[in-house]
Order: C-alpha cells, then structure tokens, then sequence
C-alpha cells in the first residue's frame, strides 16, 4: 500500500496535531502511564470539531477500490464513531486513530479536488 502525502495546506497543521496526540499517548503506554482522558479530551475538542465542520463538504467514498483504513476512516458516519469510539476504550486509543481519519479525510479531499479541476 502506498500512501501519499498530502498538499501542505493549512488544515496539514492538523495532521502535525493528530500525529503529536497520538505519539503522546503511545509514549505514555509504554511508561505504563495514563493520561486520564486529557489526551481524548484535546483530540475531541479540536480534531473531532474539525471533523464535524469539514462533514457538510465530504462525502461517502465511491465504490471504487480502496482499503479497509480508508473506508472505515472517510465513511459518512463511521469517520465519527470509529474515531472518538477507539479513542475511548482503553488500550485501544493507543492506536492512531485521530492520524488516520485526519490522513484520509485531507487525501479525500484533495482527491476530489481533482476531479472538480479535470471536469471543468
């Protein structure tokens, strides 16, 4: 699987900031620490609202081929409740889950990007 790497835009900021909530929490599991929640609560607060302000504009994947990550992170509501969900269950959340639905959401948007320049 080959991943592409998204334009450098302003929303790429939030990518930096999944990646750096998600790396805080496998370092702290490896300590065999706990954040308490603090970690779900600032990924909430700022991933998961612009995640909800980015929906009215992102739609359900095509039916063209693309893999499980994709679908279960870009899916009209699966996008919400794998995400927050997995951040939530302990053990789990240390998974990079707020990484992934950032990552496809920029790459779908991108994509369809594209197809809006190549069809006007």
């Amino acid at each position: 699987m080959f991943l592409k790497f998204p334009k450098f835009t302003p929303e790429f900021l939030i990518l930096l900031l999944a990646f750096l909530i998600d790396s805080i929490g496998v370092i702290l599991l490896l300590f065999g620490a706990d954040d308490f929640g603090v970690l779900d609560s600032i990924g909430i607060a700022t991933i998961g609202m612009w995640q909800l302000f980015k929906a009215g504009k992102i739609t359900a994947p095509k039916a063209k081929k693309s893999s499980f990550l994709r679908k279960t992170f870009t899916g009209k509501w699966s996008k919400f409740f794998v995400t927050w969900g997995g951040e939530l269950i302990p053990y789990v959340g240390c998974l990079p889950f707020w990484t992934w639905a950032v990552y496809y959401q920029l790459i779908q948007q991108e994509e369809q990007q594209n197809e809006q320049q190549l069809t006007t």
